[in-house]
């Protein structure tokens, strides 16, 4: 064997030691340390990560923020809006805007200075709307009494300051009001939660704001990360890339856990290098 290849050995059987060990690390902490804030929001693993779960193990954009009042946060593009659910096991996820509560209690006349959520807000993100599970609406702010006057009162709010003779509703966003009304704004509200609310007498507006709409997620390389998860390995993000890597409970960067032929050669030696010189 030739002095290049006692070298390039003793390099190699230093060095895998330190990477092996490093992966059992971010193994057992991906697999161990995931997301939860209080009750609501528990057990969340691959792409989330947050409040004590390293940046590692997700994948930027999907940092979830627990508050002190226990209350789970998501940023998307500049808004900050509330998670109700999480759904991992269909990619599905129910959102509300942050900036609709005043202290523990929805409040649709804070939505006022708010800039429309519709299907523009999420162009070059991660997130999309579920077609069959959210409906837009508009809030309709400072209306003229003539406009309003055909709209069901179960559908009317008040806002402190209010002008005599203008109200406030919550309607179809396809609603012209010309300058009838002072500001409309656009909000995806559950479909589900939409329907109750019109054969409701009793179910009031916020409780249907509450409620929030339903999204979904998508990240590259998702079926790879759930056969790894199945196989009893854990999902990470390596060097910032889209697409999830498997680590196995060894240390090892495998497609599956538990089967040696299926390493990704992170570890392992091409044959031409293993040759005697």
């Amino acid at each position: 064997m030739s002095s290049t290849d006692v070298s390039f050995s003793s390099i190699f059987v230093f060095l895998f030691p330190i990477l092996s060990l490093g992966n059992i690390q971010q193994f057992n902490e991906c697999s161990t340390k995931l997301y939860a804030c209080d009750q609501s929001i528990t057990y969340i693993s691959y792409p989330f990560w947050g409040n004590g779960r390293p940046s590692y193990c997700g994948l930027v954009g999907f940092e979830l923020t627990c508050r002190e009042d226990n209350i789970t946060t998501l940023q998307i593009t500049n808004t900050t809006f509330r998670v109700i659910r999480i759904d991992q096991n269909n990619n599905k996820l129910t959102l509300a805007l942050d900036d609709l509560w005043e202290g523990d209690q929805p409040n649709a006349c804070l939505l006022r200075p708010n800039e429309s959520i519709d299907l523009t807000t999420f162009q070059y993100t991660f997130f999309s709307y579920v077609p069959d599970g959210s409906i837009f609406q508009g809030l309709y702010f400072s209306c003229l009494e003539d406009l309003v006057s055909s709209i069901p009162n179960r559908s009317r709010f008040n806002c402190s300051g209010d002008e005599e003779g203008r109200a406030n509703f919550i309607g179809n966003r396809s609603i012209a009001v010309g300058d009838a009304c002072e500001r409309v704004i656009g909000v995806p509200v559950l479909r589900t939660a939409f329907e109750d609310f019109n054969r409701s007498e009793t179910m009031p507006l916020q409780e249907l704001l509450w409620m929030g709409f339903q999204m979904e997620y998508r990240v590259d390389g998702g079926e790879i990360c759930s056969r790894c998860q199945r196989s009893g390995g854990s999902c990470w993000s390596n060097l910032n890339s889209s697409i999830p890597s498997c680590i196995c409970p060894d240390g090892v960067s495998r497609l599956v856990c538990g089967s040696a032929d299926s390493s990704t050669g992170f570890f392992i030696l091409p044959h031409y290098m293993l040759v005697n010189g």
